[in-house]
Order: C-alpha cells, then structure tokens, then sequence
C-alpha cells in the first residue's frame, strides 16, 4: 500500500483533534474510493451518452419517469 499526505487548515486539524479516536486516515481512505467509484460510474455514463440524440427536455422526463419508477417499487416493497 502507498501513503499520501494531505494538507488542510489549521482550525480543522485542531477539530480533528476534539476525536482523536477516529482513523482519519480511514475516513479518508473511504471517502477517496467512494469519489472514485463515483467518477467511474460518470465516465461509464458519458460513454453511454456521448452518441445520445435526446435533447435535455427528452433527459429531464426519461429521469422523472425513472424516479417515479423506483419511489413505486420501494413503496411497493414497504421501504417508503
């Protein structure tokens, strides 16, 4: 495993501090894999869309169509 070193101010150190019992590497570790997944799933999109004929109106209702869609099934699920 590699290690990196970030920079951040002086007052959230301090913050940080008030918890000493927290692994900040950890937190950090997980929130810099997450950003990465996050990025892949954007990537993976574009890729998808880079040839996309639909016009923003046309994007904005498949994605209304598409929550409406999953709020249904949760609820139908007992989850909402």
């Amino acid at each position: 495993m590699v290690s990196i070193t970030i920079s951040i101010d002086v007052k959230s150190k301090e913050e940080m501090q008030r918890f000493a019992w927290v692994n900040w590497s950890e937190v950090a570790r997980e929130i810099f894999l997450k950003r990465l997944k996050d990025q892949e799933k954007l990537e993976s999109i574009n890729q998808l869309l880079r040839n996309s004929t639909l016009t923003d109106e046309e994007i904005k209702m498949l994605t209304k169509k598409a929550r409406k869609g999953r709020f249904n099934e949760l609820k139908s699920q007992g989850l909402v």
